[in-house]
């Protein structure tokens, strides 16, 4: 017998993408909103090193499998 309870994930792994190419990969909460996510994403150390710079025109977020960042 299982328990449901035991079955859901709290975290979720994000790829992140830069021009489609991807760099790390982030763990958020599950219950997050898209425009949490990008806050998240983009407030960690890492997108901000690869950013510099550099100019974000779109950050697409797929709910539960990645995030891409286009940077020029």
């Amino acid at each position: 017998k299982y328990e449901e309870k035991y079955l859901k994930e709290d975290t979720v792994t994000y790829p992140v993408a830069f021009n489609g190419k991807t760099r790390f990969n982030i763990e958020v909460d599950t219950n997050l909103s898209k425009a949490e996510i990008e806050k998240i994403i983009l407030a960690d150390p890492k997108t901000k090193s690869r950013i510099e710079e550099k100019k974000v025109i779109k950050v697409i977020v797929v709910p539960k499998r990645m995030v891409n960042i286009v940077i020029k």
